[in-house]
């Protein structure tokens, strides 16, 4: 089975030079590696934190518009009960005190 590798490009080799550099220096170096090594593990945890919080976030926002469109849902359903309520009244006979009472 043969892998086609994709023909290296300047974000490849930067990240290439890299690695090269790092092995060379593991030979020379190798506490300094050993620390970096610790850094990129330390950097990962923090990375899958940082998403966990985001996603908690997202979760709220998304809730919180789902609440807001319910909210909306529920006063448009009041606001025609009142429609209807006043559509109701104005229709009724206004009924008065008869005129030969005397006020309060």
């Amino acid at each position: 089975m043969t892998t086609n590798n994709p023909p290296p490009n300047e974000k490849n080799d930067g990240l290439l030079t890299f690695l090269t550099t790092l092995l060379k220096k593991s030979a020379e170096l190798p506490q300094d590696v050993d620390m970096l090594s610790k850094a990129v593990s330390i950097l990962a945890q923090q990375i899958a934190q940082v998403m966990k919080s985001l996603e908690s976030i997202i979760s709220a926002i998304d809730n919180q518009n789902k609440a807001i469109s319910d909210l909306y849902t529920v006063q448009e359903y009041l606001l025609k009960k009142l429609k209807a309520d006043s559509d109701l009244e104005s229709s009724l006979p206004a009924v008065g005190k008869p005129k030969t009472e005397k006020p309060n």
